[in-house]
């Protein structure tokens, strides 16, 4: 016997002996230099995550975070199809008319081409392109620095956090997208003093200036903090510089004013310097970043992880600049670009991607000098961990935001389509009063058959004023009765959360609902459009019900055959509506028609993959239709995809079927999940089912203290149910005093 021990534990010793040489042969070929300076194992990274990156956008749909994007597209239409540039609100019926410097004219020109050509699909690649390149050119810098031995971990981490970093903000297709590229370029020509490429500076930035022309302001402060080290560095030194530095340094110097090269000439100046103090109130990317949040370390949730990565990208940098100030060894360049970085950062949360990168000379400046611990073989590990940890990561993050999409190429989940369908229609025109969030896919859709209020351009296009207003109107009857009595629209569109507006809109009878979709409420003047109020008024259905409401109850109403009536003259104008097919779905399966009920679910899941309902709904209809397993299947799903009150649901279906399927503690671990038995809004009804499946996991003591519980809560004139827990007691042998429990 111990024999056989002494030879397991020889055994043990050879294959950890082999492991271990294995693992330090493997680094040693890891760590032999190929191309770039750096080695197999880095270079193989690099690409792989480069390319997993732009997989990762090509494979990420368009998300109406904001509608930016499709004011945009309509104004690239509107300069190609009228040759000419907007110089006024055009689209707008706001009077007078707001004068306006179209500050992206070419971004818009480009991207309406781009849509032009091959639709969302275009548009994604061009993202998936911009993002792309803005990581390589990270990349390209961090390699070009010069290292020390074994500092690679340093370097690969801050790239890491760029490329996670950056990701955020690449999610939206704005002019942006060019900047943070413009950027990165100008600081890498300059910064390596490559002198046959400076001779390209002049062609950015006339692309730049006509692209995204607001952000000229880091330009200057690029140019600005290198040609100021050039002449501090020789007025310290004392020396007069070489005429071929004099020479390249004013190129960069005049290079700027290229920027002059644009349709409105000095006028484009001007723009960055509109007032922005009340637009932080009401616009999130203009307000100051709470100091709070630079000190939060979130687990990464949602598709980015914005907030942790910055403030690790924060921390590396305040350790860099510190190091420099401790040291005296701060190039005045990167000095003055990081100060400038801080400044811009509060002034906006959008501007701290334009820190980040302006930090950059300084992070790679400056980074700590590592060395790889060869002795310890301990110290081994903890390195192969952290260059495992930084490997792994980037992939993880971009997975989870790859977890649930919604429809590709384009999501219209907070989008008014069926509005606009509508509208496009009827063909009658006129004046639609809209809230400002989404202005710019409903000028798109609808220009130039109607006219908007406005978007979200502001303040540089519409102004504080008129902000107030497109706010205000849809919960105060005064604000609300000045813009009627100055323009008396044919239409309003009022967003679904804004509830308010229902009580307002009853002091104005001649507004009356005529459709919705999951976003919006759209409400038709039928003083001035009678014909089609009587033809599309909504008498049986009221639209402001849907959000609050359950469904269930709405199927189950007396004027059912009036309800159906109107909700099918909705689908024939907008049949991928989210709330009308849920509606309907709900229709059919209280009236036993589960095949039915399943297209709508499936219509559903077709536009909107990335809400529960859909899965919900045909989770529901499987179940009836004696397939448990499907629907058990399509209830995970819809629990992948559930808010909180959701969830609550899903678990008591997946309860009921885990009952007739026989499965008990699966049934009580659900009915768990979705029963809070000390939550005051808990009713008698969900107590008993919690109460009865923990009777049927074998959890007789559980069951009848939750079922005390509810018995407690049950009203006296309430028999039904009185008599069901009496049941149930004498089936638990439950005698002592309910009552007095």
């Amino acid at each position: 016997m111990s024999n056989k021990k002494i030879n397991f534990i020889e055994w043990f010793k050879n294959k950890r002996s082999f492991v271990l040489q294995s693992v330090k042969g493997f680094v040693r070929l890891a760590s032999t230099e190929c191309i770039f300076g750096l080695t197999w194992y880095h270079v193989f990274f690099i690409g792989s995550l480069l390319m997993s990156g732009f997989y990762y956008f090509v494979r990420l749909p368009i998300v109406p975070l904001d509608t930016d994007l499709w004011y945009h597209l309509n104004s690239g239409r509107y300069i190609l199809e009228t040759n000419s540039l907007p110089r006024n609100n055009f689209f707008s019926f706001i009077s007078p008319e707001r004068p306006w410097t179209d500050y992206f004219w070419l971004f818009q020109v480009l991207v309406f081409k781009v849509y032009d050509v091959s639709g969302y699909y275009g548009l994604i690649a061009v993202r998936a392109l911009l993002y792309l390149g803005v990581a390589l050119i990270v990349f390209f810098y961090m390699t070009r620095v010069p290292r020390t031995a074994n500092s690679d971990i340093y370097i690969l981490t801050c790239f890491v956090l760029y490329f996670l970093f950056l990701q955020g903000r690449f999610h939206i297709i704005r002019p942006h997208m060019f900047t943070y590229l413009f950027i990165l370029s100008t600081i890498y020509i300059i910064e390596f003093r490559l002198r046959k490429a400076t001779y390209i500076l002049p062609f950015l930035i006339v692309l730049w200036g006509n692209l995204h022309g607001i952000e000229y302001p880091v330009l200057l402060l690029i140019v600005f903090a290198y040609v100021a080290e050039f002449i501090i560095t020789h007025i310290n030194s004392k020396t007069i510089p070489a005429r071929r530095e004099v020479l390249y340094h004013a190129v960069i110097a005049v290079s700027p004013t290229f920027l002059l090269l644009n349709p409105y000439g000095i006028s484009l100046l001007r723009v960055p310097f509109v007032a922005t103090d009340y637009a932080s109130l009401y616009i999130t990317e203009l307000r100051a970043i709470p100091v709070q949040d630079l000190f939060s370390l979130k687990v990464f949730s949602g598709m980015s992880a914005d907030l942790t990565v910055f403030n690790l990208l924060l921390l590396l940098v305040v350790v860099a600049f510190l190091t420099c100030l401790v040291k005296r060894q701060i190039r005045v360049s990167h000095f003055i670009m990081c100060v400038c970085g801080i400044y811009l950062m509060q002034r906006g949360l959008r501007f701290q991607y334009e820190f980040a990168l302006l930090s950059l000379p300084l992070l790679m400046d400056n980074f700590p000098r590592i060395t790889f611990p060869r002795s310890d073989r301990w110290k081994q590990v903890m390195y192969i961990l952290g260059i495992s940890l930084i490997t792994v990561l980037p992939f993880v993050v971009m997975k989870h935001g790859l977890r649930v999409l919604p429809q590709y190429p384009v999501s219209h989940i907070n989008l008014p389509r069926g509005i606009a369908a509508f509208l496009n229609q009827v063909s009658v025109g006129g004046n639609v009063l809209n809230h400002p969030n989404n202005g710019g896919y409903l000028q798109w859709m609808l220009y130039p058959k109607c006219k908007i209020f406005m978007d979200m351009e502001v303040p540089f296009l519409f102004t504080d004023k008129d902000m107030f207003a497109a706010l205000n109107l849809f919960s105060s009857k005064p604000v609300l009765k000045k813009v009627l009595d100055k323009y008396n629209p044919s239409f309003i569109t009022v967003p679904q959360h804004n509830r308010e507006f229902r009580t307002v809109i009853s002091g104005f009878p001649q507004y009356r609902p005529v459709f919705f979709d999951e976003a919006e409420i759209l409400y038709i003047n039928r003083d001035l459009l009678p014909e089609l109020a009587v033809a599309y008024e909504l008498r049986a259905v009221d639209p402001w019900e849907f959000p609050g409401r359950k469904m269930e109850s709405i199927a189950k109403a007396p004027d059912r055959n009036e309800i159906v009536k109107e909700i099918t003259r909705l689908l024939e104008v907008y049949p991928d509506g989210l709330l009308t097919n849920q509606l309907m779905g709900e229709i059919c399966s209280s009236e036993g028609n589960y095949r039915q009920a399943l297209k709508h679910a499936d219509t559903i899941i077709k536009n909107f993959p990335e809400v529960s309902v859909g899965y919900s709904l045909k989770a529901a209809s499987l179940h009836k239709l004696n397939m448990p397993s499907e629907a058990m299947d399509n209830l995970q799903l819809a629990l992948l995809r559930a808010n909180n009150e959701e969830k609550r649901r899903i678990y008591k279906q997946m309860s009921l079927i885990s009952i007739e399927k026989r499965l008990y503690r699966r049934a009580y671990e659900y009915a768990g999940e979705a029963i809070n038995p000390f939550a005051s809004d808990t009713n008698p009804v969900e107590l008993y089912q919690l109460g009865s499946t923990a009777f049927l996991a074998g959890k007789k003591k559980k069951a009848v203290e939750i079922l005390k519980m509810g018995y407690t809560k049950i009203s006296e004139s309430d028999i039904e149910w009185k008599t069901k827990y009496e049941k149930l007691f004498i089936e638990l042998n439950v005698n002592d005093k309910i009552e007095d429990w």
